[in-house]
């Protein structure tokens, strides 16, 4: 009772999970929308990427790369009828960024994808709207009355009702706004939602999805003069990011005399007492944890919370107090203007002992070295590198939750591209710099380490070993085998010399004998013994040379074995009454010589023992063939005997030991007063090489036992 109660549990909870699995898949939307992104507390939990560098930083959602069509993935391929809004900064000078809906099919690539795409381009000013079935089809663009600008915050929104598409730009300074509107026929009528970049980074945030119908496209198109647009979102700003957005419009006052243009190498001597406001011009060349600009003097630290909104290479221009530590020069109190894009530095190759001195710290570098055990407890992902007698660490940016840094073998040899730091604060003092990287594409493999390594040599010794052992336990099994297969050989030959020459040369004494007692008698059959004794010679030589050619690779073909059997039957009782029937039923295709040979043998002694004890009328030989087995019957109606009872001989022992050699099924049916019947089916497909020697190796244990 108890078992039934646990198993209807069981079944029970089954049947629950079953439904709920069920509701998921056939109503994802319903329980999925509306939808509001949680990149700050989920980060990119249930997105797919292809293709870009993603990352979540202080709950906005970025793509650092400028790869041509990266994507961002989310969502169920059931949603049909929605809206997706989003706030999208571009980061790069030329290239777009936007939305995707009703997205299938996606692969990597560019416009590897079917759906509808919204985004701004920066190199022609336009709000686009389009489908891409891999491959670009544009629908309709217009350029944006205030233009697209790199580092600007623009709100878009794209939503589909039918076959009906319809997108929405904001400038989210401005007010200003564009729309753009298509009808796809043939359209694209259920997918999933993403954001995408072209030739450029970008970032996202505010992302929301929700259901959509006719009234919502309506309202995308109800655009209001350009003067009653003003304003339009900025009520819906928070105060944070209001005044974020007024700091970016803000122009940098004219430097006062005290605050002449510098250049970073000689902020390095300025005053520590009473700093003065200084002013910078130089390139980015790193972004975190804080933004790094350099020069043709030196580099600089600018500790910004938003540091992301600029993007490598952009020329800047900073304003701000020096602060010079431990080799760290920082620049405080920052105001930033961007000057325009540029090209990202190139990196100087240096040495790791060079580094070590801290003259190139906050500059971008590169060195060379070995890839080694990371033992720092501060930084577990990062990864140290030996160069020489120096060892230093790389420190790679955040990645979104469940990624890993790239993973290199111990001892290979890497190119690591880089900012150098010596701030204790980053070092921890356990080396003395560490190279932060943009990216983990920054450190170049160049050589897979040595196969001769300490380690591999630790490992080849044992293996080696092994291997040793192993051929030594090989060679010892196959002598064995080939001493018991020697053995097994010289057990056969003597089975077969009883089974043929003894008997035979044992019938020759008996008629000699019988020649002998008709000489003393004087009886006038002398001739006719002699007669029968000659014949049983020439029988005698002719089984001997059958029994040599049995060890050949010949064959007794199944039709024959039968007629074969037969005629030694008659020969044997020869002048007597007793009637023999033979009879062959089925084809049998070609078998193993030692199966056949077998067969005959066995057969060979059942005749004799039928015909020398049981006193026969008729004997019986069938031979059933088909194309996998061949069955041999051998029936008398003589006295019948007890199979269980010992029996002075060696004809039954060997019966069966040739049946277990070749893998038979023998049958032995007796009893007193009722005649005998030995039935014997062997399989006539060829057994693999290893099974028939495990198959010999145990018939060889078994007869050792019995022995």
């Amino acid at each position: 009772m108890r078992n039934r109660f646990v198993w209807r549990l069981v079944a029970l909870c089954l049947t629950f999970a079953g439904g709920y699995a069920f509701l998921k898949v056939t109503h994802p939307a319903t329980q999925q929308l509306p939808y509001h992104d949680h990149f700050a507390t989920d980060g990119l939990n249930g997105w797919e990427s292809l293709g870009g560098t993603w990352s979540i930083h202080a709950g906005t959602l970025m793509n650092d790369s400028a790869e041509r069509g990266a994507k961002l993935l989310f969502g169920s391929n059931s949603w049909s009828d929605y809206s997706l809004s989003t706030d999208v900064e571009i980061l790069g000078p030329d290239g777009d960024a936007g939305i995707i809906i009703r997205s299938t099919d996606e692969q990597l690539g560019t416009n590897a994808y079917s759906g509808y795409y919204a985004g701004l381009r920066t190199h022609d000013d336009r709000l686009v709207l389009g489908r891409a079935n891999y491959g670009w089809l544009e629908s309709q663009t217009i350029p944006f009355p205030t233009g697209i600008s790199t580092h600007h915050w623009y709100h878009l929104e794209l939503a589909a009702a039918g076959c009906k598409i319809a997108a929405v730009a904001t400038d989210l300074l401005s007010g200003v706004r564009s729309t753009v509107a298509m009808e796809g026929q043939p359209c694209v009528g259920k997918g999933r939602i993403g954001v995408r970049s072209y030739a450029t980074s970008a970032r996202w945030r505010n992302l929301v999805i929700a259901p959509a119908d006719g009234a919502t496209l309506a309202a995308l198109h109800a655009t209001p003069a350009p003067k009653e647009q003003t304003g339009i979102y900025l009520p819906l700003l928070n105060p944070a990011l209001a005044a974020e957005l007024a700091r970016r419009r803000t122009i940098a006052p004219l430097p006062q005399a005290s605050q002449l243009l510098r250049s970073i190498g000689s902020l390095r001597y300025a005053s520590s007492v009473d700093p003065a406001p200084v002013s910078i011009r130089g390139t980015v060349i790193l972004r975190w944890p804080m933004l790094f600009l350099e020069d043709a003097t030196g580099g600089i630290a600018i500790p910004n919370e938003d540091s992301l909104r600029f993007t490598l290479g952009d020329e800047i221009e900073a304003t701000g107090v020096p602060a010079l530590g431990n080799f760290s020069l920082q620049l405080h109190d920052t105001k930033i203007d961007v000057l325009g894009p540029g090209k990202p530095l190139p990196p100087k190759s240096v040495t790791a002992a060079e580094a070590a001195t801290g003259v190139y710290d906050a500059q971008y570098i590169e060195v060379t070295g070995l890839v080694a055990k990371n033992e720092s407890k501060q930084e577990p992902s990062s990864l140290a590198i030996n160069s020489g007698s120096q060892t230093f660490r790389v420190l790679f940016p955040p990645v979104a939750d469940g990624a890993r840094p790239p993973h290199f073998a111990r001892n290979a040899l890497v190119r690591v591209r880089g900012v150098e730091a010596v701030d204790p604060r980053l070092t921890h003092n356990e080396t003395p710099f560490v190279l932060l990287v943009p990216s983990s594409d920054s450190v170049e493999l160049l050589a897979d380490p040595p196969w001769w390594s300490l380690q591999n040599m630790i490992w080849i010794g044992p293996i080696g070993l092994i291997f040793l052992l192993l051929t030594q336990l090989l060679s010892v099994h196959v002598r064995h085998m080939r001493v018991r297969a020697a053995l097994e050989e010289r057990e056969r030959l003597g089975r077969e010399i009883h089974d043929t020459l003894a008997q035979s040369f044992a019938g020759v004494g008996y008629q000699l004998q019988a020649v002998r007692s008709s000489l003393a008698a004087g009886s006038p059959n002398v001739a006719e013994h002699v007669n029968l004794a000659i014949d049983m010679v020439r029988h005698s030589h002719q089984e001997a040379r059958r029994s040599i050619a049995a060890m050949q690779p010949e064959l007794l073909e199944g039709t024959k074995l039968a007629a074969v059997l037969e005629e030694r039957a008659r020969h044997l009782v020869q002048g007597t009454p007793l009637h023999i029937i033979a009879t062959t039923t089925g084809e049998a295709r070609q078998s193993s010589p030692r199966v056949m040979d077998a067969l005959f043998r066995i057969g060979q002694e059942a005749i004799a023992n039928a015909i020398r004890h049981a006193s026969p009328a008729t004997l019986k030989i069938l031979v059933v063939l088909d194309s996998r087995s061949v069955q041999l019957v051998i029936e008398d109606d003589g006295v019948g005997f007890d199979p269980a009872a010992e029996l002075p001989g060696l004809g039954l022992v060997g019966m069966r030991k040739r049946a277990e050699v070749v893998g038979a099924e023998l049958l032995i049916i007796s009893r007193p007063g009722r005649g005998t019947r030995v039935e014997l089916r062997s399989s006539l497909r060829r057994k693999p090489e290893i099974a028939r020697q495990f198959e010999t190796r145990r018939v060889h244990e078994r007869h050792a036992r019995e022995n």
